[in-house]
């Protein structure tokens, strides 16, 4: 039988960020990884070397999140301290829109449906919204839960997209 050996050391660091790192994720490929961090930027890291490959900016707030889409990873949405949510070209680092206001709170957690047509949002602002990818608009029937007017209170903390849809896990509020 074998006995694990626990590692007390890091294999890499990865250093460029001016600020604390809050987000990191590794493509479906495991050769890149992108972070997000309070300095308002992402990186794009060659995870064999530790070399930084792009650097991306425009948001105006904390990166708190991010997705990268399955397929091909040519897609990257991040979301943003402000409720604002970006999306990016894998490859060439460049925005496929503008900062969208999409929340009125924090953006706490992106994922990608697997085909990669649909963007979920989840916020503090207790909603959870669907974006079509190809035009970056709100899906028409989405359904928000609101604090008031008897609604039952979502604060998602997690979006998780799987191949039957997807499925949003919140924090019980009680």
């Amino acid at each position: 039988m074998s006995q694990l050996i626990p590692i007390t050391t890091a294999i890499r660091t990865f250093e460029d960020h001016e600020g604390t790192v809050t987000v990191a994720l590794v493509f479906p490929d495991k050769r890149q990884m992108v972070t997000g961090s309070k300095d308002r930027k992402l990186r794009l890291w060659d995870l064999g070397t530790g070399v930084v490959l792009k650097k991306m900016e425009g948001h105006r707030n904390k990166v708190l999140a991010l997705a990268v889409s399955r397929d091909d990873g040519q897609m990257i949405a991040s979301g943003d301290e402000g409720g604002e949510l970006t999306a990016w070209h894998g490859e060439t680092d460049e925005t496929l829109t503008q900062p969208i206001k999409g929340h009125s709170n924090y953006i706490y957690s992106v994922d990608f449906s697997p085909d990669g047509t649909v963007l979920a949002t989840g916020s503090g602002d207790y909603t959870t919204k669907f974006w079509f990818t190809k035009t970056w608009q709100m899906q028409p029937n989405n359904q928000d839960k609101e604090r008031d007017g008897g609604h039952e209170v979502t604060d998602a903390l997690s979006v998780e997209a799987k191949l039957e849809g997807v499925v949003v896990a919140d924090e019980d509020l009680g």
